[in-house]
Parts: structure tokens; sequence; C-alpha cells
């Protein structure tokens, strides 16, 4: 059976030493390409800091988050102004003219929206019931999504 450590229980992960002067990266283009390349990593590591409820909580945030970043875009405005899809569509254009594969994720991403509502109920009544307070700016978000 294998023994799962969590990384803020690790004696060895205490103090840091910086590398040796032949493996440190000097030249500001070749650390800029490591901290791209490293990214993934580190987020990992974040995300595990606080062990796995922790590691849990963050993501249920992002996919909560990237849900929200998508629906908001549609979502009828507050003050009461008509806005069709269409126009929508048309303000992602003029918004991304130089990556218009973005405009397109976006409304691809939108038009699953059943399925994407159906996965974050089931979210919801899993994970972010037993701890609401964790979740609330994001529930408070969802409260806010305005649909026809």
């Amino acid at each position: 059976m294998p023994l799962h450590y969590p990384l803020y229980t690790c004696p060895f992960i205490t103090h840091y030493h910086p590398p040796p002067p032949q493996y440190q990266v000097t030249n500001p283009r070749d650390r800029t390409a490591l901290a791209t390349l490293l990214e993934p990593a580190q987020q990992l590591a974040e995300d595990h800091l606080q062990g796995p409820e922790g590691y849990r909580r963050r993501a249920v945030y992002r996919i909560i988050e990237s849900y929200l970043d998508i629906e908001e875009r549609f979502c009828a405005p507050a003050h009461g102004e008509s806005v069709t899809e269409q126009e929508i569509i048309d303000a992602l254009r003029k918004q991304h003219t130089n990556c218009l594969t973005k405009v397109l994720d976006i409304v691809l991403s939108h038009q699953g929206l059943g399925g994407k509502n159906e996965l974050i109920m089931r979210i919801m009544r899993r994970v972010v019931l037993h701890q609401p307070d964790a979740y609330r700016p994001l529930l408070r978000r969802c409260a806010a999504l305005r649909g026809e």
C-alpha cells in the first residue's frame, strides 16, 4: 500500500537550498521559458499544499469559475436591455479580432449549456452543498445569472 504524505508535512521541503551556480538560469529569456515550462507542475504543487480537501476545493472552484466566465457573457443585462445572442457574438468578434478561435471556443462552450448546467448542479449537490462558505463568491455569481 503506497504512503501518501502531504507536502506540508514533508521534512525535506522545509528549507530552500538554491541550486549550485552551474545549474542556475541567468539568461532572462531562458528564465521565462523555464517558468512557462514549469508552470503546470508549480500549479499542481500549489493545489496540493492544503492536502486532498484543498485540492478538491480548488478544482471545483476552477470548474465553476470557468463555467461562469463563459455564461456571464451570454446572460441578460441587469438593467433591462434586450441583447440578442448574435449581438453578443459580434461584440466578442470585435473584442478578439486577433484570435477568432477564442470566439469559436466561447460560442461552442455556450452551446453545450444543457450538459454544463447538469454537471454544475451535480457538483453543487455533491460538494458545494456541504461547504457553502468556501464557495460563497461563486454562488453569488451563479445566483446573478439571468437567462431567457
